[in-house]
């Protein structure tokens, strides 16, 4: 029997849990890696939203990256700065206050509303930043937030913390990991390597279509990151239409996809993945999601390690984007687009 329903006496959205954050953002952080991908891209989409809102097509900023190892009694401290957009301290408590809050605004990569919050898995997570002259600090320490300062008149001390000229805006992050967190300390010659080689930092750091200009320094190293891509031979190029939503969705329905052949075998990254020069990068408006040859059966093969190329499309930004959409106005997903067509859980 069908139970008869009446008006309810309250209503309200469901909380989400503290078990579950940490169960989620455990998952998401399981190397520093994950972490510098987060920190780096939102610099990314920070310049991104200061373009659009300039009405420019493309963007360039800079960002500074210190990091300092420690060891078996001394954390390690991770630390990147920009000279982008700033943040008031409303925003900083809106944008790291509320877990799993889409906060990219304008910019065109991710809605996952993790980011930081995750990273404080590894380590406490402290962000200052400076909004049109007024300076700003909080922190996610045991995975709580809390407020340091609000809204301070920025100081010349202000000023050098985040690392711009007065007048300027710009945010600093700085993630502290305990000597504890075994396999989170990095060597800096390592990051160094690495990072331009993530596949999603590829784009981003490439040496001559960049959209950011990233320092690296650490003790006596101190050096510019770019990424350099393997030279190889066009062997397939084509442009064509998801035809099953091509009139929802018109052009950004269409792939463009490119192949080519290296005449040597290419980096493998140490056995790691995320680093190998070969594979295809799969790409949406702005973010690269994955570096795969499409097919497993393919990265055993002795041949696939001379292939590489870029599968890009619109349609994966938008398919995530409109499911989101509907998810905020709760509404039921499309049977075209009954999931997230990205693993928000980064894994």
């Amino acid at each position: 029997m069908r139970i008869q329903s009446a008006k309810p006496f309250l209503t309200r959205k469901m909380k989400v849990s503290e078990r579950l954050y940490k169960q989620i953002s455990d998952e998401s952080m399981t190397s520093l890696w994950e972490a510098i991908v987060e920190f780096i891209t939102n610099v990314d989409d920070s310049y991104e939203r200061i373009s659009k809102l300039n009405k420019q097509k493309n963007w360039f900023g800079k960002c500074l990256i210190e990091y300092n190892p420690g060891g078996k009694t001394n954390p390690t401290i991770l630390t990147i700065k920009d000279q982008a957009e700033g943040m008031s301290f409303e925003m900083l408590e809106n944008n790291f206050g509320t877990y799993a809050e889409r906060q990219s605004g304008s910019a065109s990569r991710g809605i996952a509303g993790r980011g930081a919050k995750d990273a404080a898995s590894i380590g406490d997570v402290t962000v200052a930043s400076i909004k049109e002259g007024f300076f700003s600090q909080i922190r996610i320490a045991s995975r709580r937030f809390e407020g340091i300062v609000k809204n301070d008149r920025a100081k010349e001390k202000h000023y050098k913390i985040i690392g711009c000229k007065k007048g300027k805006n710009g945010t600093v992050i700085q993630l502290v990991i305990p000597p504890e967190k075994k396999g989170y300390h990095l060597n800096a010659g390592d990051l160094i390597k690495k990072i331009p080689l993530h596949y999603a930092l590829s784009k981003i750091l490439h040496h001559k279509e960049k959209t950011l200009d990233i320092k690296f320094k650490s003790k006596d190293k101190d050096k510019s990151l770019n990424y350099l891509p393997p030279e190889g031979d066009l062997k397939f190029q084509k442009e064509f239409y998801i035809q099953k939503y091509k009139d929802k969705y018109g052009e950004d329905a269409k792939v463009s996809f490119k192949i080519y052949k290296s005449k040597i075998p290419l980096d493998s990254g140490e056995g790691d993945k995320r680093f190998r020069q070969w594979g295809i990068n799969v790409a949406g408006i702005k973010a690269v999601h994955e570096k795969s040859l499409l097919d497993g059966s393919y990265d055993i093969a002795p041949e696939g390690k001379n292939y590489f190329g870029e599968l890009q499309t619109n349609l994966i930004t938008r398919l995530l984007l409109d499911y989101d959409e509907r998810q905020q106005k709760d509404k039921q997903p499309l049977n075209e687009n009954p999931m997230a067509i990205i693993d928000l859980r980064r894994v």
